[in-house]
């Protein structure tokens, strides 16, 4: 069932943009970068909304903001980066690794996926049919750094909006890219019902979700260690390494 996602959310960025604007206390606070369902190659927004809420995995990756240095890229919007030539950079092919696997991992010992299983063949024929969400906490264009006091304050100061935007995608694999965006996904996103399953991996039982804390992928660490990073805790999630008599990635889906 179509849920109108890019109207609600270019309604949802209007207001937003218009209040950052307002607040702006330098020139690039005053521009805004949209995201949400990235498209794949071939792909209208209509067939990836589709493609999105039919997904039984629907993984979203939550980012700090923007690497532009360039005031030509201060309004670009995150969702067409994949048919733009940025797909084959580091940072992309890290997050295309973990959407690969975060897709494809199960209880059966064949289905662990280890990093040297995944190739770029199998990963576009996933997104021929699978796609994955991007969300840039901060919506004002960056640098390649960001202070964690700006990017703290950012998401205090627009918290709500960044929650309602997570609404009306409705993840239910939430990857942070950091500890300030994962400190925000389980104090201001999560239910109450949230419950911590290990250091890196919370549970919202309410709502069934799964939270999931990474390294940033422009990180200096290998593509290996930034993947196990993430999916060694994951592993142990699906695999119920953990004191409970329930099964909580079983019951995500039922």
């Amino acid at each position: 069932m179509m849920r109108n996602i890019n109207r609600q959310l270019e309604f949802l960025f209007a207001e937003w943009k218009d209040k950052s604007a307002r607040n702006a206390e330098h020139e690039c606070d005053k521009h805004f970068v949209k995201d949400g369902i990235v498209l794949a190659e071939g792909k209208t927004e209509d067939i990836a909304e589709k493609e999105w809420c039919q997904a039984k995995r629907r993984i979203a990756f939550l980012l700090k903001d923007q690497n532009q240095g360039s005031k030509d890229f201060w309004d670009d919007d995150n969702r067409t980066w994949l048919t733009k030539g940025k797909s084959d950079t580091t940072f992309f092919l890290k997050i295309k690794n973990l959407f690969y696997s975060l897709s494809s991992v199960g209880k059966k010992s064949d289905r662990q996926i280890w990093i040297e299983e995944i190739n770029k063949e199998k990963i576009n024929s996933l997104l021929d049919s699978v796609p994955f969400v991007m969300v840039e906490c901060k919506k004002q264009p960056g640098g390649p750094d960001i202070e964690s006091k700006v990017l703290k304050e950012y998401i205090y100061k627009y918290h709500n909006f960044l929650s309602l935007e997570l609404e009306i995608l409705n993840p239910n694999i939430i990857v942070c890219f950091g500890g300030e965006i994962y400190d925000f996904a389980i104090r201001h996103f999560a239910s109450d019902g949230v419950i911590k399953i290990f250091q890196n991996v919370y549970y919202d039982d309410k709502m069934k979700r799964v939270f999931l804390y990474a390294g940033h992928p422009s990180g200096r660490d290998s593509y290996k260690d930034h993947y196990e990073g993430v999916m060694y805790w994951f592993r142990k999630f699906v695999n119920k390494e953990y004191e409970s008599e329930r099964d909580y990635f079983a019951e995500m889906f039922e």
